[in-house]
């Protein structure tokens, strides 16, 4: 990250784990008080979120203070299953930039919807955080890519029909072996 780069970055919520739907309520709240923390005449030059209610915070700050939006998801362990957390903010239009592990790397299209980076490795994010920030048409389209990728990808129907076709697959591939009846009752 360049020297002097100004981050307003978002808390990412909650110190404990609560189910978002419990935390959508207190929205209006959050994004107000957000707001009023961060808008004095220090100008930034990136939002940065790396939680749910983050990201939706950012997206109107991005908005109220013309600045480009970043979410990552960079403080995972050595091992995350999915990263639903950026898929929510691609469909969002937002590029982003999570720790190359696991489930995230098939989530994110590596210079398409956003950047994976080496897990613990501040330095890479903030690389990546100042290339997106100098370039705000670079950031614009990997936010759209992100939506496009989303919208073909992580529906729930797509998602649905492809758990279908597993099993179908896996049905015809298994096996058939004749056995007799299982008995509940012990012969006389």
């Amino acid at each position: 990250m360049r020297p002097g780069m100004r981050v307003l970055h978002v808390p990412a919520g909650p110190p404990q784990a609560i189910p978002k739907e419990r935390l959508l309520p207190h929205m209006t709240e959050f994004g107000a008080a957000t707001l009023q923390l961060f808008r004095h005449r220090v100008p930034y030059d990136v939002v940065h979120a790396n939680f749910f209610m983050s990201a939706l915070v950012g997206l109107q700050l991005k908005s109220l203070l013309s600045l480009p939006l970043v979410v990552t998801f960079h403080s995972t362990p050595w091992y995350e299953p999915f990263g639903i957390t950026l898929l929510e903010a691609m469909a969002c239009g937002t590029p982003v930039i999570g720790s190359d592990v696991g489930g995230i790397r098939y989530s994110v299209a590596d210079g398409v919807t956003g950047y994976p980076v080496p897990p613990r490795d501040p330095g890479a994010l903030a690389r990546r955080l100042d290339d997106l920030r100098a370039n705000p048409a670079l950031a614009e389209a990997l936010g759209r890519a992100g939506v496009c990728r989303v919208r073909s990808r992580f529906t729930w129907d797509r998602v649905a029909r492809q758990v279908i076709d597993v099993y179908r697959s896996a049905a015809r591939h298994r096996a058939f072996t004749p056995r007799p009846p299982l008995r509940l009752v012990p012969r006389s």
